[in-house]
């Protein structure tokens, strides 16, 4: 069970990265994972605790602005076995994998897409000349890390032109990762679970209606973007470094 001062700092951050979600379209995973896990939290229970606030959060996205959803079948046939594999890679794998440097290596690759425009061609150009590979790749480094954010969010970039129609069909593609994690989990690791996560997902809920929606359309995306861009580097080198390790 975890402490009543702990559910209060993680009732923060999750409501912190559910606005920045609310607004991109990643942000739980996306920062969450790492936070989680430089605190000290199993890859595991970091799964429990941030999967259902990104589910409903991309729910609630998809309702809003259902009509703009166009992903197609493809992504969903490639990236959701290879989630699989992945995922059940790193929980049968145990302790014999540094999650920690696996989430920071990811999060350092997701950082160096988001700001090198050669890379963002070079991966553009993959996706339409060999987007099976890319969506295998993506779906691999999901379920291996959580990290697969960034390269989907390269895909709906190349994909859809409005940022409305970027951030409701990364939501769609995320509810179907999220929902595929959860099920892995029930399956493998039911035990991880704590009754107290079940807060997580009303306060992300919360925060999007009462914060994230109304503040979305006040933002300077281009700023916002360069910040998100900045934090991922940080976060990156952080997990790679292990800082935990040296927390305690």
């Amino acid at each position: 069970m975890i402490e009543v001062i702990d559910i209060y700092v993680l009732c923060f951050m999750i409501l912190i990265f559910s606005i920045i979600q609310s607004c991109l379209g990643v942000g739980i995973l996306l920062f969450g994972t790492p936070t989680l896990i430089i605190f000290g939290y199993s890859y595991i229970e970091t799964l429990w605790m941030v999967l259902p606030s990104s589910i409903v959060i991309s729910l609630t996205q998809i309702l809003f602005d259902r009509d703009l959803i166009q992903s197609k079948k493809s992504i969903f046939l490639l990236t959701v076995p290879a989630l699989a594999i992945g995922l059940i890679i790193i929980l049968w794998s145990g302790d014999l994998v540094n999650i920690s440097k696996i989430v920071g290596l990811g999060l350092l690759i997701v950082a160096f897409i988001r700001q090198s425009k050669v890379l963002n061609t070079y991966l553009s150009n993959l996706i339409s000349k060999r987007s099976s590979v890319y969506l295998l790749g993506t779906g691999l480094i999901h379920g291996l890390s959580n990290m697969g954010g960034g390269p989907l969010s390269i895909l709906m970039s190349s994909l859809h032109k409005s940022k409305s129609a970027i951030r409701v069909n990364i939501a769609y593609v995320y509810l179907f990762f999220g929902s595929s994690q959860i099920i892995i989990l029930t399956i493998l690791e039911s035990e991880a679970f704590d009754v107290n996560y079940f807060v997580f997902p009303v306060v992300s809920i919360m925060s999007y209606f009462f914060i994230g929606k109304p503040l979305s359309n006040y933002i300077d995306d281009n700023k916002y973007q360069s910040f998100i861009t900045i934090m991922v580097f940080i976060y990156g080198f952080l997990a790679l470094i292990d800082v935990n390790t040296y927390i305690n």
